[in-house]
């Protein structure tokens, strides 16, 4: 049994992860970070508020200080799914019309789903493993959004619902803060 992100499967021997993910970036060819999009682009539809199409992108990258790798688990909304001010605003950050998802991650239309680390400068089988729980990871989406992604609480959605509707993460956040008070 393996385990990552406090998920426990059985990992497949000959999980070759090139079938589900491209690799856009690489260490190998000088790049900061490994990055590996999901081929599959998956549906948000269950919900008639907040409608969208989504991709998984694993980022990994090596702190200079400590040799530590990182690894994050990220969503990425499709561009075609952005809101015409969130689309106005890769565009002007990358200075092209043809967005990339890498674009995309630079401008901060994400939202990291979990993280982890390891001593090792870059290990492939933390990568595997993170691929590889994808469907569950997924199966409990909205559970994931739910979880903080800044010390002041902002969620997931909140940022989702700025990037797909429009609607300010920041204003969200703080309007829950002076409600609870």
């Amino acid at each position: 049994m393996e385990k990552i992100f406090g998920i426990s499967f059985n990992a497949k021997q000959d999980f070759d992860i090139s079938n589900e993910f491209e690799q856009v970036s690489s260490f190998e060819d000088g790049e900061e970070e490994n990055v590996f999009v999901s081929k599959k682009i998956y549906d948000h539809d269950n919900d008639p508020d907040i409608e969208f199409k989504y991709q998984y992108v694993i980022t990994c990258w090596v702190s200079p200080e400590n040799n530590i790798c990182y690894y994050q688990l990220r969503i990425v909304p499709t561009f075609e799914s952005l809101h015409q001010s969130r689309k106005d605003e890769v565009v002007d950050f990358c200075g092209c019309e043809q967005v990339s998802i890498s674009d995309m991650i630079e401008c901060g239309m994400n939202v990291i789903m979990d993280s982890t680390s390891s001593e090792n400068w870059y290990d492939q089988k933390i990568v595997d493993r993170i691929a590889q729980v994808i469907d569950t990871i997924d199966s409990f989406f909205g559970f994931y959004l739910d979880k903080y992604q800044n010390r002041i609480g902002t969620t997931g959605w909140d940022m989702m619902y700025d990037f797909i509707k429009g609607k300010d993460w920041d204003k969200a956040t703080f309007a829950r803060l002076k409600k609870a008070k």
